[in-house]
């Protein structure tokens, strides 16, 4: 059987798609962002080695999925999701609004979204802050209202668990969570952090 190389290069569309999903090289995957077809840039944008500038530029993709993959990647940054948080898609504002990740000031653009089931993302979204799920609470739908208030009422054990599957996902730096996390969840890192970090 022959064996398949992993890089940009190759003409084969099999062989570039299996790079864009297993390789660990950010170059090779940065090479494969810029592919004409969008399945290896799919891969690319789901893989959990590309760097943040590579899904920076993945998200402004014309291929909806590709931007739907950036906005579930644990590696987009805050100012990426930030930017998707605005698409023109609302399958990828939901996945935003879902996003552990994503910043405040994206969330709280979210909550007044034109369509419920984003704000209702957004009102289970453990990191919204509380002043937003306050806000939510008052929402007519009464969907959003008890989302936002089951949220709020279940807030510290939905946060440590929300700190544990991140953990598992990618290794935080708790030194520097100020840098990509808002000021109310790094507060809420240090006081529960012996929660967080136990088994």
């Amino acid at each position: 059987m022959k064996k398949i190389q992993l890089n940009a290069k190759c003409p084969s569309l099999e062989a570039r798609i299996s790079s864009a999903l297993k390789s660990e090289n950010e170059k090779v995957l940065a090479d494969l962002a810029g592919d004409r077809n969008c399945k290896v840039r799919r891969c690319v944008a789901e893989n959990l080695h590309t760097s943040k500038e590579t899904l920076e530029k993945l998200s402004v993709d014309r291929d909806l999925f590709v931007r739907e993959l950036v906005a579930r990647n644990v590696n987009a940054s805050q100012e990426t999701l930030d930017y998707l948080s605005e698409d023109e898609s609302e399958f990828v504002r939901v996945i935003v609004a879902e996003n552990l990740m994503t910043p405040d000031k994206a969330l709280i653009r979210l909550s007044k979204d034109e369509k419920a089931y984003i704000r209702e993302a957004v009102a289970n979204n453990p990191f919204t802050p509380l002043r937003t799920l306050y806000e939510l609470e008052k929402e007519d739908s009464y969907l959003i209202s008890f989302s936002a208030r089951l949220t709020r009422d279940c807030l510290v054990d939905m946060r440590i668990k929300a700190f544990k599957r991140l953990m598992k996902k990618i290794p935080l730096d708790f030194d520097k969570l100020n840098e990509f996390m808002s000021k109310e969840i790094v507060e809420f890192f240090e006081e529960y952090k012996d929660f967080i970090l136990k088994d």
